[in-house]
């Protein structure tokens, strides 16, 4: 058994490698799905991906891409969801990221979805329950994806940055719930220039439509500690949730609208 379990982590590994630099979906994997704190060396950067040692492949589970802020170690980050992951039974990604917000990010985008694409193929992972979480520098970054990206998230939190930044000219901001994001920010009370761009920004998407969900925390920083982890993601699966229902009923209610109208052209009043 072990033997069998050390050629599954090394299939695994060099096809991840393979498939990342290909382009290839990540479903054409062979072998056991690895479980537990897992390094996957060959995505052009270092990967962390916590899966429980339970997991199952018979059933769906939710998925937490997070971020760190670029001064944390991205290992050092993924042990400390480790404890969190295996006891509420998600899978966590953490990516290492290389990135200068100065500079147009596509690339690092193309490679990031890439990345979660080949994860969500490996693994059973829910559609509905793949959240977003941004810390420090990288939740600017997570605010830019979530906006322009939302179709491959169902819900962002944001930890000491949002939408106000370098980033900022490049978001594509809708007004259709189905290309909106759910998004909770927290930040510290002591930074009171980012609070106040950010409630700006904040009132721009609701203005829109956006749920947005703003944390004042108290104390010199808004690190994301055990409570703060809680609530995040407790309010992220309950509004992703609710927000799927409010996605449905537009959608339902513009094809009602569309049939309608082409009724009403084809089919004169009587």
């Amino acid at each position: 058994m072990k033997k069998e379990r050390r050629v599954s982590f090394f299939l695994f590994f060099v096809l991840a490698g393979v498939l990342s630099n290909s382009g290839a979906r990540a479903d054409t994997f062979f072998g056991e799905a690895p479980t537990g704190f897992l390094q996957l060396d060959n995505f052009r950067y270092p990967v962390y991906l916590l899966v429980p040692q339970t997991y199952d492949a018979s059933r769906p589970y939710p998925l937490i891409l997070a971020l760190p802020d670029e001064k944390d170690s991205p290992e050092a980050y993924a042990k400390e969801w480790a404890d969190w992951a295996k006891k509420k039974g998600y899978l966590v990604l953490v990516p290492t990221l290389k990135l200068r917000l100065e500079d147009v990010p596509y690339g690092t985008d193309e490679w990031l979805l890439n990345l979660k694409k080949e994860i969500t193929g490996r693994y059973n992972i829910t559609p509905d329950r793949i959240y977003l979480i941004g810390e420090g520098s990288s939740a600017h970054y997570a605010a830019y994806l979530g906006v322009n990206y939302p179709a491959e998230f169902s819900a962002v939190g944001l930890v000491e940055g949002s939408w106000p930044g370098p980033l900022e000219k490049l978001l594509r901001l809708s007004s259709r719930p189905i290309k909106q994001n759910p998004f909770f920010v927290a930040i510290s009370e002591n930074s009171a220039d980012l609070l106040k761009t950010t409630e700006a920004k904040a009132y721009q998407l609701t203005k829109k439509g956006y749920p947005v969900y703003l944390e004042r925390i108290a104390g010199p920083s808004g690190e994301l500690s055990p409570e703060l982890r809680d609530q995040i993601l407790e309010w992220l699966e309950k509004k992703a949730n609710s927000w799927l229902l409010v996605i449905k009923e537009s959608e339902r209610s513009w094809k009602e609208k569309f049939f309608v109208g082409v009724e009403e052209f084809f089919i004169p009043s009587q």
